[in-house]
This record gives C-alpha cells, structure tokens and sequence, in this order.
C-alpha cells in the first residue's frame, strides 16, 4: 500500500488597497479620548464595521453619530460584565471579529516613591486586569461561535523604560509578555493576537482630575504637596494621553488586523515618529 501524501488546507484572501479593513467586525475600548477615536475614524475608512466603547455615554454617541458608528459603555473594572457587554456588541455587529485594546490609563509619577494605591489599582484595572479579562471573553465567544480568523490587538499611547519601577511600565511589560503567549495558546483557534508599542512620548496629555489629584511636588524644594482627590472612582477617560494621529500607527494598526497579515501573531510592532 502507497503512502498518501498529507492533506494541507489553505486559503486564499483578496483585499483592496483602499479598503483592507472589508468584513472585519471591530470593537474598540478606550474611545473616550482620542486614540481610539483616530484607530476607529481610521478602521472605518478601511471598511470595517466598528463600535466605540468606553465609560462616557454622551462622549460616545456624539462621537458616534460624527463617525456614524455603533457605541456602548463598558466598565473595565466590572469583569463579571464582560460577557453580557460581548453579547450586546455581538448583536450590534452582527458577529464581533476583532478586538482592539486602546484604553490606556497613566498617571503622573516619576518613580515609587509617588505611586499611591489608588493611582496603582486605576492602572491595574484598566491597563492589565480589564483588558485580560475583556480578552478570555472575547475568546471565549469567538471559540463558542467557531468564528476563524478573528484578532486581538493592544496598542499603546505611551513608550516605557526597558528598567522600571512605575506601576504603568510594569503592567505593559506583563501585557505585551501575555501577547506573546496567548498567541500560541490561541493559534489552534485561528485568533491572532498583536501589539502596537510607541517609542517615543507624546507630545501633550489631557491634564484631568485625576491627574490634578495626584502629589505634586512645590517648587521651593523637596516638599510634596498633595491635592485633595475629586471623586472616588477612576474611569478611563479621566486620565488619557492624546494620541498622535501619525500615518505609521493607523497603517499597522489596520494592516495586523486585515487578512493579508492571516500568518502574523505574537508580535509587537514599534512605532517611533513616521517609521515602523
């Protein structure tokens, strides 16, 4: 008896030069400010179907009635809500394909010695805790559905240092280690998952409450003066860096989520200025 050779399944995807984006279904945290405002204005010129979200109602659907797109809030710190939330996005998008990470919260600390706990768990809930576990919802949905050729992008508003001691550097090192290996976990499912790091700072932030409420330091010398907190509860809009709009950012952003990059995962693309 003849061995038989090996049964290799392929596909073959065409996309346009202008619309790259065709088909894909995305849902987009952080649309509060404005790098996932710009990742959505961008992702819809490509073709995509997209639905803001974030933890401002009236700031989404203004901008969603500017973008002509779909939003819903979301609270990043309530993770028993995900799956609820993923089921009402499902119905808008008539089936969620992608999912991309923008809420990004960072505070105003040099070093250790200025991190406070409640400016650790704002940074934690949003920048690591939330988004792991918007993640395994996601997975989970995509795995339920059978859904094939499905994405998972985080992106980032700021560079960090390779040595660290702020909480903000310590979750994206955690995160951007987990990209690498969910990916090869998740590969058997065919849900892709990448990372866009900057490396270079921006140029402005929003200066907010929550960042008047952290300690400042006076100018006569080394007395820290601290600011009585506003509010209680942290949400991601309260502390948000303004994104760039730079070319290079939007075209790796919608180049990890089209087909054309079907056999790209764990992989963490560098944006400095202009250039990849």
């Amino acid at each position: 008896m003849t061995e038989q050779p090996p049964i290799i399944n392929s596909s073959i995807s065409y996309i346009s030069a202008e619309k790259t984006l065709v088909g894909k279904k995305i849902l987009i945290t952080g649309c509060d400010h404005e790098l996932g405002l710009s990742l959505a204005r961008k992702f819809i010129s490509e073709g995509a179907e997209v639905l803001i979200s974030g933890s401002d109602w009236y700031s989404l659907n203004d901008s969603a009635e500017q973008l002509g797109c779909k939003c819903r809030t979301v609270n990043l710190k309530q993770t028993a809500s995900f799956p609820g939330f993923l089921g009402h996005v499902e119905k808008d998008l008539g089936g969620v394909n992608c999912l991309v990470h923008a809420a990004d919260v960072a505070m105003k600390e040099a070093d250790i010695l200025e991190v406070t706990p409640e400016g650790f768990d704002a940074q934690l809930n949003t920048n690591l805790r939330g988004a792991y576990f918007l993640t395994q919802s996601f997975v989970k949905l995509m795995e339920s559905k059978r859904r094939k050729d499905c994405s998972v992008l985080f992106v980032s508003s700021q560079p960090v240092e390779n040595i660290c001691d702020t909480p903000y550097e310590m979750f994206r090192y955690s995160r951007l280690s987990y990209v690498q290996g969910s990916a090869v976990r998740l590969l058997r499912s065919e849900i892709r998952v990448n990372a866009i790091e900057l490396t270079t700072p921006l140029p402005t932030h929003m200066v907010t409450k929550m960042v008047k409420s952290a300690p400042e330091k006076s100018e006569d010398a080394e007395i820290t003066e601290t600011v009585e907190p506003v509010e209680t509860e942290v949400t991601t809009e309260e502390i948000a860096p303004i994104a760039p709009t730079e070319p290079s950012l939007m075209q790796a952003a919608c180049f990890l989520l089209a087909d054309s990059a079907r056999c790209i995962t764990g992989q963490i693309i560098q944006c400095k200025g202009s250039t990849l």
